[in-house]
């Protein structure tokens, strides 16, 4: 989100009317949207239109500074209500406030283009993102005055290229120039990346070449303004728009789109390795905390990656499919993500994807996999985590990544889980059956928390397994927990009173992680993996034994993720960590190949 300083809230844009239409069902949500806004220092006129032709008269009746948009309505969507906008050739700052957004993003924002997206349930970013979008509209509106001035000098007889702004070195072209930079961070804004992807384009494509676009956007960062205030919100995203310009080749490659999402734009003839790698060096530089006062902030962030022209030949293509592979990455917890067809909501080759996997749960395609936990004292397997996979009959066995986006997607994750569980459950019987007593856990998403039958149906999976709840653990990552914390609390405390056990995933990544361990009903905390396999870096050793000190004082059960080598089973050993998982163990494997890895490890 936008962090706009005291200075900046006295800005001409709070002290004129903001004219407000709403496309909403709710009126009464209009009113609450109208009482938010004024609060944020806003003189507020909304008005609330339901369908298609009171939107087309009130846009015909009177200008309007923003328009604030439902994205599912009674008989049409956010895309038909933008539709209609434009074809009155209006450019006007149109935003989706939708209930749920989470699993949606891809779909109703970038499908409907939207300039930004607030949840109907985190309503407290609204002022600061309208404030933005505000920004963008102005700079437009001076942007089309320019090219309309030198439209003018063309006409008269001076050639519109003639002006001073040409001159690079001119007063007049550094003022223009710094016209497209984001203020609170200097980084080019989005217009000025768009005007040198289409540039880029165009050489590139005369060149025969290719070329990578990076789409960055920061986990949960809206929590640190929450927390720690707008200004320590600044800090931290002008800190991060420095280490991204470590990775780039340029000095204005890196660019702020808005809020806190970014770009890096590589020059013509890189392509994929060369984004990956950057990928990854950002990474190891957000391992580093960030520091707000006293303060060490952790945060994670989530990329897109495109490559032309295999992803896209225009700049909004590029762009948008950059953004629809950063949500498939923050939705898979894979760091980093290369856009494919499958990502696009309206590709066919999507679609039929979605059908073949609705197909593979009905014919029993999908698998499950076990990567071992063992206990570094004793050496002894005390649990495995349960993966699961896609035996596809043509394209062989297809990875999670691939596929679990599309069913959150669908509300195919709705079933997906409760066969996961099930299943998992059953082979835990298996493994009793041959003394081998041993715990499963089971990834949960936000989705299933979401699902009110979600609940009730584990209960029963449990109750007919023919093993106790003990042997079950949920796990639920630390963001998950983090974005709604009160209704996951509620949902643990049913899976507790169960007997299920709680694990929080990804531990470690979150900066609130303290503050709401002691009202989490869980009973064990997952180190990440990003500071278990970079345990040697500075820093990151020190994160890991607090963690380990922390599960301790709260007698809760650590695992860590991630253990890749002997030196780091070493240290973790030396760091006395309960427990471990990882390749050098075992990489996830099937059932009957557990039961056999199980025997070699027991013979040592």
């Amino acid at each position: 989100m936008e962090f706009v300083s005291a200075t900046a809230r006295s800005a001409s844009t709070l002290s004129r009317p903001l004219d407000v239409l709403s496309v909403e069902d709710a009126p009464r949500f209009s009113e609450r949207i109208r009482r938010l806004l004024e609060a944020e220092g806003f003189t507020v006129f909304i008005e609330s239109v339901r369908s298609l032709a009171e939107l087309a008269k009130a846009l015909d009746r009177q200008a309007w500074n923003v328009v604030l948009c439902d994205h599912s309505l009674l008989g049409f969507s956010s895309d038909q209500a933008r539709s209609v906008i434009e074809s009155r050739g209006l450019d006007v700052p149109f935003i989706i406030v939708s209930g749920y957004i989470g699993i949606e993003a891809p779909v109703t924002v970038v499908g409907a283009r939207a300039q930004d997206r607030v949840s109907k349930t985190s309503l407290s970013h609204l002022g600061a993102t309208v404030r933005m979008a505000l920004t963008d509209a102005a700079e437009r509106a001076r942007q089309r005055q320019r090219d309309r001035d030198r439209g003018a000098r063309a006409a008269v007889g001076f050639p519109a290229d003639a002006a001073p702004a040409v001159d690079a070195n001119g007063p007049l072209a550094a003022a223009r120039d710094a016209a497209h930079h984001d203020a609170l961070t200097g980084l080019p804004d989005r217009l000025l990346l768009t005007e040198r992807l289409t540039k880029l384009i165009a050489e590139s494509g005369q060149a025969g070449k290719t070329f990578a676009l990076l789409y960055a956007d920061l986990d949960d960062f809206r929590e640190v303004n929450d927390a720690f205030g707008h200004e320590a919100g600044n800090t931290v995203l002008r800190e991060f728009g420095r280490r991204l310009g470590q990775v780039s080749t340029s000095n204005d490659a890196v660019t702020r789109f808005a809020a806190d999402q970014f770009g890096i734009l590589f020059p013509m003839g890189t392509g994929r390795r060369e984004a990956v790698a950057a990928s990854e060096r950002i990474l190891g530089f957000l391992r580093q905390p960030f520091l707000v006062g006293p303060q060490a902030v952790h945060l994670d962030l989530s990329m897109g990656i495109v490559i032309f022209p295999d992803h896209g030949s225009e700049a909004e293509a590029l762009l948008d499919h950059a953004e629809l592979a950063m949500f498939a990455a923050k939705r898979s917890q894979t760091r980093y993500r290369t856009y494919g067809a499958e990502l696009d909501p309206h590709s066919q080759k999507r679609i039929a994807l979605a059908a073949n996997l609705r197909h593979a749960l009905a014919a029993d395609e999908l698998v499950l996999h076990y990567q071992p936990q063992v206990e570094l004292v004793s050496g002894a397997v005390v649990g495995a985590e349960a993966l699961l996979r896609w035996q596809d009959p043509e394209r062989g066995l297809v990875p999670p990544m691939h596929f679990i986006p599309l069913a959150e997607q669908n509300g195919l994750i709705l079933e997906i889980t409760p066969w996961v569980v099930q299943h998992a459950l059953r082979q835990v019987h298996a493994w009793r059956d041959e003394n081998l007593d041993l715990r499963v856990s089971v990834n949960v998403t936000m989705r299933n928390l979401h699902d009110p039958q979600f609940g009730q149906e584990i209960e029963t999976l449990v109750e007919s397994s023919g093993v106790p709840a003990r042997a079950l653990t949920l796990e639920i990552t630390e963001g998950t927990i983090m974005l709604e914390a009160q209704r996951v609390l509620d949902v643990l405390q049913r899976f507790r009173q169960m007997g299920i056990g709680i694990a929080i995933d990804n531990f470690g990544t979150g900066y609130s992680s303290l503050s709401y361990l002691g009202r989490l009903a869980v009973d064990e905390i997952k180190i990440d993996k990003s500071f278990v396999m970079a345990l040697a870096e500075r820093g990151n050793r020190a994160i890991v034994e607090s963690v380990i000190e922390l599960g301790r004082a709260f007698d809760l059960r650590v695992v860590a993720e991630g253990l890749k080598n002997g030196a780091t089973l070493d240290a973790m050993a030396e760091l006395r960590c309960p427990v471990a998982q990882g390749f050098h163990f075992s990489a996830p494997i099937s059932a009957d190949s557990f039961k056999e890895w199980t025997q070699a490890w027991a013979r040592g």
